[in-house]
């Protein structure tokens, strides 16, 4: 599966502020918290889908996570830019009490493509926030942790921010580390990133989102 990415027309002002185009997906229901980046740029700039994106998280066509999913859960999910993939979804993630959030609410891009590491954040998304007002969340997953743009560097920033500070348990992948809020342990812990951009064999990240399902 090919990264398709540069076959869409895209807006050439390299200084252009874009803005995560999804809601977090959390709800009082939600135990699980996967954590990632942000969307290619046809989604964040609203630019024409494919007809085998998904308008949702991880919807980008050359993603692995839906795939990693369904196969750690046992279930086919379409692969079609239509409202029922969407739903379908979010109906498994809400049967599943699996909440979705990108941790870059706002930001640039320093070169014309997809990866984490062109992006110059602008403006984090609150995890902070959505923890302190779900505080049924357990656990906290990152869909990467290679660079300073990953997912988990880019949310112990933000944490940092509002002096909440990591204590590692293990460096072994899948990292697993732990923070508090208001003296709440919240266990973090650190997968490949779903994209092909990661290089990363299928089979191995798919031995590591089987924890997913353990939870």
């Amino acid at each position: 599966m090919g990264n398709k990415e540069n076959q869409v027309k895209h807006n050439n002002d390299s200084n252009m502020i874009e803005t995560h185009p999804y809601k977090p997906f959390v709800d009082n229901n939600s135990k699980l918290l996967i954590i990632g980046t942000t969307p290619p740029m046809r989604f964040t700039q609203k630019l024409e889908l494919y007809i085998d994106d998904v308008d949702f998280y991880y919807g980008s066509r050359d993603n692995y996570f839906w795939d990693l999913i369904g196969d750690v859960f046992g279930l086919n999910f379409e692969i079609k830019n239509s409202e029922e993939a969407i739903n379908q979804r979010k109906d498994f993630l809400t049967k599943y009490r699996i909440g979705l959030v990108d941790i870059v609410l706002k930001f640039s891009r320093n070169e014309k493509n997809a990866s984490d590491s062109n992006l110059n954040v602008q403006e984090f998304q609150n995890i902070y926030k959505i923890l302190i007002e779900n505080p049924q969340i357990e656990k906290v997953f990152f869909t990467g942790y290679s660079g300073s743009n990953s997912a988990e560097s880019l949310t112990s920033t933000h944490l940092g921010e509002h002096k909440v500070y990591n204590t590692v348990l293990s460096t072994k992948t899948p990292r697993h580390k732990f923070f508090k809020i208001n003296n709440r342990e919240i266990h973090s812990f650190s997968l490949y990133s779903p994209s092909p951009a990661a290089r990363k064999r299928y089979e191995d990240m798919l031995s590591l989102y089987q924890i997913l399902k353990n939870d």
